[in-house]
């Protein structure tokens, strides 16, 4: 049900294909029937579809009417009339006419009584040409008793019994009936018919028809259609496979694009919950799947229960004798089917979590390279991936060898189904049975269809679970609602942006946690001054600072930038004004320029060799080959960690935003880089707020406010002198990091 959602993005492709899918299983249902023609007319019947003949010499009429009772004689006059009446008796021929325009008020319908009336005299004389026939091995007693009914039947004798007695052609009549029920039984009709056309083709090619010819014509007219059908089903087919990949490849787009703005739009909470592994295999893999499932879903899953259905109906139409045989086999799919179902899905749902920890552990194993050697937990690693392996494979083994014994097992089914078939439609038609051979092959193509069809379900079975897995971690992403949220209403327009930032009483506890790991923290950053944050690990630092651009929304109070709170802002425009650096620095693939234009396209060349510069990156970039043009690897690796910081920071500086936060973004850099990066920041960033977190007192100490955070709490606030005397805090990491002379040239004495 959840394939069938997504096709609602492309209602009209799918009607269309529905529309094309009837057209082929009506084509498909259509070769059966032209095979039945081709065998039972083209060749068992000489290409004579009729069942009167359309021509015939004038002794034939003359003598089928010595086997028609005198009443019904005026039909036979009606229907035929002379085409040559100036030509001898001997070279006359009569047509069959108009039988619609025949003024017979008693008969409805003409030419069924007109076929009713001439099937046993047709028959009688069809016999001769029948006996001559008879191959030599013939069994003697039927060949004694089509003798006695020739003879009885000669119209030579008859016209001279009729003439003299006037109810001898009643007796006749009478005794031909009984004397071909009791020869043939059952198989009376089979026997008419085939003596029918046995004196057609006689007299065909007494009067100069050339029987060969007509044989010839059919065959090619038949032949010509079922190809003809065969093409449009194949055409119908390659445009169903086109639209089903033009829609499967836009319900795979959509749905990337779905899942790309949702994770854009997940603040940590929600990227916490979804591992990147996790992620990367829903967008790549998960999606792949439900792409292959939407093909097989339009191309099979809809064709292969109308090809099916169609089958059965054909064959229940038919009256066949063979019907039972594809009752059992239907109901024995059923049962295979059923089987596999209920015993292959449970490991197709979980193979996608086992996807997930091959990935995961994967992700750690290649990122971690450097760690594992130093530690030698080679072998370790080794094991971990060798478990997630074997986990997978044992699945895959499973659900694989499951479906790879299900096709053999298919193809044995219609082998054999083929072998009854041709079994018991061969003693049927031994023992008189009215299946001709023609009907046999249809009934065999008709159940091979039905078959068919099954077989294809089957095939999806491959498909569809894991598509049903990979759909619901989707759906997952797609409605977890993100935690923050833009306004109804921007209260942005019009405001002249300062840059001023302030706390007020705030408190913030992650989600799900109990307790909050930040509590009642106040303070105010002004444009053109520098606020430093300076705490322990696990102080609470970047988690303060990441309440500014909302990567994590307050728990209680608020955060406002120039009086306004940050949550009834846009997420653009808040972020707009902030140029946030993360303790990792992350470049993007690309070149530098590329990079430092990440905030905004509308940069400058002279800003952004100004952001260049004031980062302490301009030298480096300059020794260069192409400068600002140089490549960039994924993730920065082609440069040093110093240098990925210092562009990370030039590319916050590029935007020129009104506030900015580095979050613990100096710790790569020498301390003669990280001094001269903080003085152009100071002289060349005035107008701007700046919000600085760092481990080292060096970085902060010259800021116009230091906040220390312990725990959560803010345990002192002010200048880097103001704490040396009353932040006992303070004093325990500047006296850890700093010597007494650079306390004392700091302007504090060890007391």
């Amino acid at each position: 049900m959840k394939i069938f959602a997504y096709l609602k993005n492309c209602l009209g492709s799918v009607l269309i294909v529905l529309v094309l899918l009837y057209a082929q299983v009506q084509c498909d249902l259509m070769v059966p029937e032209y095979t039945k023609k081709l065998v039972d007319v083209g060749i068992q019947k000489y290409g004579i579809d009729e069942t009167i003949p359309v021509r015939m010499s004038a002794q034939m009429f003359g003598d089928l009417q010595l086997f028609i009772p005198e009443d019904k004689i005026p039909l036979l006059t009606h229907a035929y009339r002379l085409e040559n009446p100036d030509a001898p008796l001997a070279e006359q021929t009569l047509a069959l006419g108009d039988l619609e325009t025949i003024d017979l008020p008693d008969l409805k319908d003409v030419r069924p009584a007109l076929e009713e009336l001439l099937k046993v005299p047709l028959a009688i004389l069809g016999l001769p040409a029948t006996l001559r026939a008879l191959p030599a091995e013939t069994d003697p007693q039927m060949r004694a008793g089509l003798e006695e009914m020739v003879k009885q039947t000669n119209p030579e004798l008859q016209r001279m019994a009729q003439a003299a007695d006037p109810s001898a052609k009643a007796k006749l009549l009478a005794g031909m009936e009984q004397m071909i029920g009791g020869q043939m039984g059952d198989f009376a009709e089979q026997f008419l018919a085939a003596q029918d056309i046995t004196a057609m083709r006689e007299e065909y090619s007494k009067i100069g028809v050339d029987t060969d010819k007509i044989q010839r014509d059919y065959i090619i007219k038949v032949g010509a259609q079922m190809l003809g059908v065969s093409l449009a089903a194949t055409v119908c087919a390659i445009f169903v496979v086109l639209l089903a990949g033009r829609a499967a490849a836009k319900i795979a787009r959509k749905l990337r694009g779905q899942l790309y703005h949702r994770v854009l739009s997940f603040s940590r909470a929600e990227l916490d919950k979804f591992s990147p592994a996790s992620l990367v295999t829903r967008s790549t893999n998960d999606i792949q799947h439900i792409q292959m499932a939407v093909v097989m879903v339009i191309r099979i899953v809809l064709y292969a229960p109308m090809l099916g259905v169609g089958g059965v109906i054909k064959v229940i139409n038919e009256h066949n004798d063979l019907s039972w045989i594809l009752a059992v086999a239907v109901a024995t799919l059923l049962a295979v089917l059923v089987a596999v179902a209920l015993t292959v899905l449970p490991k197709f749902r979980i193979m996608q979590t086992l996807v997930d920890r091959l990935n995961l552990v994967s992700r750690e194993i290649l990122t971690g390279v450097p760690v594992i050697r130093a530690f030698s937990r080679e072998k370790h690693e080794e094991e971990r991936m060798q478990e997630a392996s074997a986990a997978l494979l044992k699945n895959q083994l499973f659900t694989g060898r499951a479906m790879a014994g299900l096709m053999p097992v298919f193809f044995f089914f219609i082998n054999a189904l083929t072998v009854v078939i041709v079994w018991f439609g061969a003693k049927g038609a031994a023992v008189g049975g009215a299946d001709q051979l023609g009907g046999i092959m249809a009934f065999m193509s008709y159940t091979m269809q039905i078959v068919m069809s099954f077989v294809m379900l089957a095939m999806i079975f491959v498909f569809l679970p894991r598509a049903e897995v990979a759909a619901g971690r989707i759906n997952e992403v797609l409605k977890t609602p993100p935690s923050v949220l833009d306004p109804y209403i921007d209260e942005d327009d019009g405001v002249d942006w300062k840059g001023e930032v302030a706390f007020d009483d705030v408190s913030f506890r992650f989600p799900g946690a109990e307790e909050n790991v930040l509590e009642h923290i106040s303070f105010t950053a002004t444009p053109g001054q520098t606020t430093a944050i300076l705490g322990g690990t696990g102080s609470g630092k970047s988690t303060l600072v990441q309440l500014i651009p909302r990567l994590y929304d307050v728990t209680e109070g608020s955060v406002t930038i120039d009086g306004v709170d940050v949550r009834a802002l846009s997420q653009k425009k808040l972020r707009s004004l902030i140029g946030y650096i993360p303790q990792q620095a992350v470049l993007f693939s690309g070149t530098i320029e590329s990079n430092l234009r990440f905030g905004s396209e509308d940069i400058s060349e002279e800003e952004l060799h100004r952001a260049a510069r004031i980062a302490q990156a301009e030298d480096f970039i300059l020794e260069k080959d192409d400068q600002y043009g140089s490549e960039i690897a994924q993730g920065g690796t082609n440069v040093s960690g110093g240098q990925r910081q210092r562009l990370a920071i030039a590319r916050a500086i590029a935007k020129d935003p009104k506030l900015f936060v580095f979050d613990d973004s100096f710790s790569a850099l020498d301390f003669k880089t990280d001094a001269a990066l903080r003085h152009a920041i100071h002289t060349e960033i005035s107008d701007a707020a700046v919000i600085i977190v760092a481990q080292r007192i060096a970085t902060v100490l010259h800021a116009d406010q230091i906040l220390v955070l312990d725990e959560g709490h803010i345990v002192g606030k002010g200048t880097h002198s103001e704490l040396m005397q009353s932040c006992a805090e303070y004093q325990e990491i500047a006296r850890s990091q700093l010597s007494e002379e650079e306390l004392q040239k700091g302007g504090v004495s060890n007391g």
